[in-house]
Order: C-alpha cells, then structure tokens, then sequence
C-alpha cells in the first residue's frame, strides 16, 4: 500500500525521501542552469549543455526560467524542448520561476503559482520526470516565517486545485537562507497540504551562501539540516557553492562545500550547485568564480565542452560526496 502522495505517477515525497514513479529512493544530485538568461537570443547554451551535465553524472537539473524574457524568442515551446533533453540525458527536471527574486509580495509569489497553472499541460505531459519550483529566492532578509509560511500556502493550493499533484519545491524565506522558518512553519505546510490537497508532495529548499559561511556564519549545516529532518520534512539544498560575497560588505565568503556535501550524504539530503556557467555580476563584481565551467561563458563551447573550473571539480570530482561519487540515475531511467 503505497501512502496517498505517491499514488500520482509523479515524483513524490515519503517521509524525509523523494521516491520516483517505481516508488524507488531518489536522491538529488545535480546543478543550477541559466536557460531562461542564455538561451536567449536563439543562442541555446544551456540547453546544448544538458548532454555534458548527465555525461559528469548529475542526475537533476535546476532549470531557470522567467515568466517574462528580455526578448520574444523563448517560449514554452522550449521550455518542453529543455525538459525532453534533459530527459533524453538521463535527468530530471526542476523548474523555477526567477522573475520575483527578493520580493516581499505575495501577490508576486501568487503570480507565479497561476504562471504554472496557465501552463500545466506543459509539467502534466512531463510529470514522471519533472519537479515545480515555484518561485526562486522569493521574499527578502528579515521576512517573517509567518509571511512566508502563508504566501506559500496560498500558492500551494493554488497549483493543486488546479491538478498539480507532483512536487513542489518551496525555496526558504530570506533568499532561501533561513532554516528557522522551515523548522518552525514546514511541519505546517506540509499537514495543511496533506489536509486541504490530500497531498504532501512539499520539498523545502534552501540556498547556503554566505549566511552559512565557514566563519561565524549564521547557520551550520549539520545542526540545522538534522533538525528539518527530524521533524520529518523533506529538505534539498537547492544552490550552494565554495564561496559567495557577503552582503553589505561584498567581500567573498567560504562556505565549508565539503562539510556540506559530507551532512548530505549522511542524511540523504539532495544538493544543487551554483551553476554550469553564465553568472552575472553582484557588489560591482563578477561572479564568474561561481561557474562549473572554465572558459568564457560568452562562447556556447564553454558550455559545452564543459571544462570544469575549480568550483567545476569540487563539486563533480570530490571522492565520495561529489556528484559523481554519490549520484544514482532515477530508476525511471532504466
């Protein structure tokens, strides 16, 4: 008898786990892609590079997407094309929602929701092989657990009413930095899902950058991660990397990516690292030491020749917690 939230033919949650459409384990393991910012301009980078993310190992790929593009030549169309590749590689796909990053508006969040329900047929024709985060980073430092706790679970039963019963990816308040209100609010949203939906398909996803820093940081990946799983709930670390500039005073942070990747792989917590290439700029500085890839991310054989960088080997290369050290293909795969 397999538990009401896996009876979908979706990815689903079972306790602290995610089981695929078999009802085997699946444990995430794999990057964060700009699609949505580079293959743009019918330029295709990340889309071209998902066959080089599977060949590495990664078994997910975070696909960034935006309601509204800076230019007409994105449409849904290749948005199908990107989770069919993906797919066809040997990935799953997890799709957000970058267009309200850093809001504080439930509206915002709540738009986000309806984007997904205007597309649905899209993620319902993928459902075996695709995951809906709802919105990246959505709400500011400072944004209280309660505030977060409730835009969510209007956007929740938003997607549900309208037939998602797969997934949803909720990223933590703060930018995705704040564990606390997952300790404190995801034991509720997960039973209201379970009560409303007859669901309980909720991931809870956090980003751990410079608040989590090596030195004197905020957070510590043991203590906190080992509490969300002790209640229970479902947890994946959907942006990390070695290092990040802290805010206000811009400088870099290390953040301890090993220690992370250790706790990760003691309590079966998936990870996403930040990202394959294409980063901007943040405090007036560039943030291309956060791409996985060597080269100049301007050039699509950057991309897709795929030379790892310094963060590129960490994360891939590190014996027994990097990706390919610890990533198992989904068993719908086989």
């Amino acid at each position: 008898q397999s538990d009401n939230a896996c009876s979908h033919g979706t990815f689903c949650i079972s306790g602290t786990k995610i089981l695929d459409t078999n009802q085997k384990p699946f444990l995430i393991r794999g990057v964060n892609s700009a699609h949505a910012d580079w293959d743009n301009w019918s330029r295709s980078y990340a889309l071209k590079s998902l066959r080089k993310i599977a060949e590495y190992k990664a078994n997910t790929v975070r696909v960034q997407w935006r309601m509204k593009h800076s230019n007409n030549d994105l449409n849904l169309n290749h948005l199908e094309n990107i989770i069919i590749t993906a797919k066809n590689s040997g990935l799953v796909s997890m799709v957000q929602l970058h267009d309200v990053t850093g809001s504080n508006d439930p509206n915002e969040l709540k738009k986000c929701a309806f984007w997904f329900v205007n597309n649905l047929s899209l993620f319902q024709r993928h459902k075996r092989y695709v995951m809906i985060n709802i919105a990246n980073e959505w709400s500011q430092w400072g944004t209280s657990g309660a505030v977060w706790k409730n835009a969510y679970l209007t956007a929740i039963n938003i997607l549900r009413s309208a037939g998602w019963q797969g997934i949803i990816v909720i990223d933590a308040p703060a930018y995705a930095q704040d564990p606390n209100a997952v300790i404190q609010y995801g034991p509720d949203l997960m039973f209201q899902d379970k009560v409303n939906n007859g669901n309980g398909n909720i991931l809870f996803s956090i980003h751990t950058y410079a608040q989590w820093r090596t030195e004197n940081g905020d957070y510590k990946f043991r203590v906190h991660l080992t509490k969300i799983n002790d209640l229970g709930l479902p947890v994946v670390i959907g942006e990390f990397a070695d290092k990040h500039p802290e805010h206000p005073s811009c400088s870099w942070s290390d953040i301890d990516y090993l220690d992370l990747m250790k706790v990760c792989k003691e309590r079966e917590i998936g990870y996403l690292g930040w990202s394959w290439a294409g980063n901007g700029w943040d405090c007036n500085q560039s943030l291309a030491p956060l791409n996985m890839v060597q080269g100049d991310q301007q050039f699509e054989s950057t991309w897709t020749q795929g030379v790892l960088s310094d963060w590129g080997k960490k994360i891939f290369d590190t014996p027994s917690y990097g990706i390919k050290a610890t990533s198992i293909k989904a068993s719908i795969f086989n």
